[in-house]
């Protein structure tokens, strides 16, 4: 031995010997056989929530902030890797990360866990750290917001701290005014509505408590520090509380039963039987018990059906309240919309009379948000769309997918003609779904009626529409996407949209949003009264609707719109009237009201639209270089890409002097799909003067409208006809049967 390795040994020695009296060397302990004896799945599933992808499984990444699951484990090799912070390695690397500690105390928590002898048996010098863990608290999107940090010593009591991010890389060693939020919350939100969630007194409860499968959390602070906000993430949910087995834990299970009841479905204090004194579900599982006896014992113990007695000492809660200064101070997200500035994310109710077309709008943006295309005028960023059509069948949606995506449909977008009703377990399946499909942006339920539990005399019509909706805005909220559910409005019309939806206040008062549709049947234009609790721009918006593509489309502000379609109305009252007319014979003609027509047209005056020699003379049509965009009167309302639309090539009409003819005249050689044949068929219908009436045309065309299911095209343009022309019922009745036979020719 050389005089190095001598004086090396003979200081280790002198260490050694120098030791207190209470201290013993650790045993052995390999390592391999420490990995053997443990499962890497059961321990990272002990710090993240996990899922079974194939040979592995997967999760969001417990050693860094993580929303999108990158974290992968895989059980036959026993290693993990995350692909977002690059981490990898074994059960032992993973618990070293995972808990901020180094290699050898992580091999004693290791053995820990495996149940070999390891630092928690071994005597050592009081007041040494013997085990340190770090409890991360997260919020719903997994963005960490503070630790609470457990140390526990050799000879003396342990002792638990907090600590938040400094924004630098480092600590603060206080939450201040951080937001408190539930341990374990986005697994607890992940979680089925049903599962029952179980709420303990501590962190390594509630991971014991997730290591067995089961859904638990807990408040930071341990008894007597849970939060009536904490209440809100437990809404809808079956709870039990688990208390210590001391009067602290007794009491802290009254306070959060007290708070919880009024907003979860159900909930029931367990007292654990067998305990020991200040014992716990963590010794009770721990003594070996199980899962399935704390569900059987759960299932026998009643559940709160009452409010909890306000005499019990332990029930009142104190009110939180924040300061001005401290709300000012907060940062919250912006509110994000799927259709810009129209459609939040957030639950909205989408009401109109029936068969104007809001089964249209909302495929049109459920197509948009799965291309990442155009909605209502507006560029809406891309996603997964699922569209409830509850009214509709398969068949039907082809021809509407066929007609709106000519080019071929997208990726991401599914659909559903039949699901549960929200009470039958339509509500647990939506939700599901959101979790498979992580991605999702926007879910169409088309209609209430369909969705919701049925009517019951015995019912409060306020109370059964709110929980009618209530759970999906819920819903919404929890997983970040637009749930838009149609509605019917009633038959009446009334001042306030608001009014004007079908039922109860209580549809409108449990959805975020309410998105009332206004049309006269027969015209393209249409108001969209936009009422929500944060929208940033509520003024109604003028819309127009393409019958020959079933597109929708912004005009603008509804109020700016219309004054505009009333300006065009007098510029071609004007220019049928060459020597003028007065406001009054302006109003009695257009049949408006005399005092707003002269405020039009004063403003149209000092814009040159219109001219008056003098006062009291009549107004004349003004320069025609002022009228702008008011001098193509014969397409109102139309957008430009309707305007520019390509058209089909038609068949020579000439000679043709049946309906029958009429019909077989139509060549779909050259068409792609049935858009292309309606729109050929009404051009048909249109340039068809010589043999046959325009009604008589429009006539058949409608049959063909209404055979392909657009109802509500059908039943404006029969009005149309009724209103403007006079037909034989024998003459509708001829063209409707050829029409018919003519378009099952087509389709067959």
């Amino acid at each position: 031995m050389t005089a190095a390795k001598e004086d090396t040994v003979s200081v280790i020695t002198a260490r050694f010997n120098s030791r207190p009296a209470s201290f013993t060397l650790q045993p052995h302990i390999n390592i391999e056989e420490i990995k053997r004896g443990l499962d890497i799945t059961d321990v990272a599933g002990q710090y993240t929530a996990l899922k079974k992808e194939g040979d592995h499984f997967k999760g969001c990444c417990p050693l860094h902030p993580d929303t999108n699951p990158s974290f992968a484990v895989y059980p036959n090799t026993g290693r993990f890797v995350c692909f977002g912070c690059q981490q990898k390695g074994d059960v032992i690397d993973l618990i070293e990360k995972a808990e901020g500690l180094n290699k050898k105390d992580a091999i004693m928590r290791a053995a820990d866990m495996a149940g070999l002898p390891d630092s928690t048996t071994r005597p050592g010098p009081a007041g040494v750290v013997k085990k340190t863990l770090n409890h991360s608290y997260k919020d719903e999107k997994s963005v960490e917001l503070y630790q609470a940090v457990r140390k526990e010593f050799y000879n003396a009591p342990k002792k638990i701290t907090q600590r938040r991010p400094d924004g630098k890389g480092g600590w603060l060693w206080s939450l201040g005014d951080t937001r408190r939020v539930l341990y374990r919350l986005p697994e607890l939100l992940a979680a089925d509505l049903k599962a029952t969630v179980y709420v303990a007194e501590g962190e390594p409860k509630v991971d014991a408590l997730l290591h067995q499968g089961l859904v638990a959390t807990c408040n930071v602070g341990g008894a007597g520090n849970w939060r009536p906000e904490y209440s809100q993430a437990l809404a809808g949910r079956h709870v039990v509380i688990l208390p210590d087995n001391d009067e602290p834990g007794r009491k802290h299970a009254q306070q959060v039963l007290a708070s919880i009841w009024p907003h979860v479905a159900s909930a029931k204090i367990v007292e654990i039987p067998g305990l020991e004194p200040k014992g716990d579900i963590y010794d009770w599982l721990q003594a070996g018990h199980t899962a399935q006896e704390l569900t059987e014992l759960a299932a026998a113990t009643e559940s709160i059906l009452q409010a909890p007695s306000a005499s019990a000492p332990s029930v009142r809660v104190k009110p939180k309240t924040i300061s001005a200064k401290e709300l000012i101070a907060k940062e919250f997200a912006p509110l994000e919309y799927i259709v810009p500035g129209i459609l939040p994310t957030g639950s909205s109710l989408l009401a109109s009379k029936p068969k104007l077309g809001k089964s249209w709008m909302i495929l049109n943006i459920a197509i948009a948000v799965a291309a990442g295309g155009v909605a209502l005028s507006q560029t809406v960023k891309k996603g997964a769309a699922l569209y409830l059509a509850l009214e509709d069948n398969e068949p039907r949606l082809k021809r509407r997918l066929a007609k709106l995506c000519p080019d071929g449909v997208p990726d991401g977008l599914d659909f559903a003609t039949d699901w549960k009703r929200s009470d039958q377990g339509g509500l647990e399946d939506l939700e599901e779904w959101l979790q498979d499909h992580p991605d999702t942006r926007f879910v169409a339920i088309d209609t209430l009626q369909k969705w919701r539990k049925p009517a019951s005399g015995r019912d409060n019509i306020y109370n059964a529409d709110y929980e009618a909706l209530d759970g999906v805005t819920r819903l919404a909220s929890k997983y970040g996407v637009s749930i838009v559910i149609a509605h019917h409005t009633r038959k009446g019309t009334s001042e306030d949209p608001l009014e004007e939806v079908s039922g109860s206040n209580g549809l409108t008062g449990a959805v975020d949003n309410a998105l009332i549709l206004s049309r006269s049947r027969g015209e393209a234009d249409a108001v969209i009264y936009r009422i929500g609790r944060d929208l940033e721009e509520d003024a109604p918006l003028a819309l127009s609707f393409d019958k020959r593509f079933a597109i929708w489309s912004v005009l603008g502000n509804a109020e700016e719109h219309a004054l505009t379609l009333e300006r065009q109305e007098i510029i071609k009252l004007l220019k049928d009237n060459e020597n003028g007319l007065f406001p009054s014979e302006i109003a009695k003609q257009l049949g408006k009201n005399r005092v707003t027509v002269q405020s039009i047209l004063t403003e149209m005056k000092e814009a040159g639209q219109v001219s008056q020699e003098a006062f009291k003379k009549p107004y004349k049509l003004g320069n025609l270089d002022n009228l702008g965009n008011y001098t193509n009167l014969g397409n109102l309302g139309n957008s430009e890409e309707n305007e520019e639309a390509p058209e089909p090539v038609l068949t020579d009409t000439t000679g043709i002097d049946e309906p029958s003819t009429l019909w077989s005249s139509v060549d779909i050689s050259n068409t792609v799909g049935e858009v292309s044949v309606v729109a050929q068929v009404a051009q048909v219908a249109d340039s068809f003067q010589e043999n046959l009436t325009q009604s008589e045309a429009y006539t058949g065309y409608a049959r063909l409208i209404e055979t392909l299911e657009d109802y509500y095209t059908l039943k404006p343009l029969l009005e149309e006809i009724q209103r403007s022309h006079e037909i034989t019922n024998e003459e509708k009745f001829n063209l409707c049967s050829a029409g018919s036979k003519r378009l099952e020719e087509l389709m067959f």
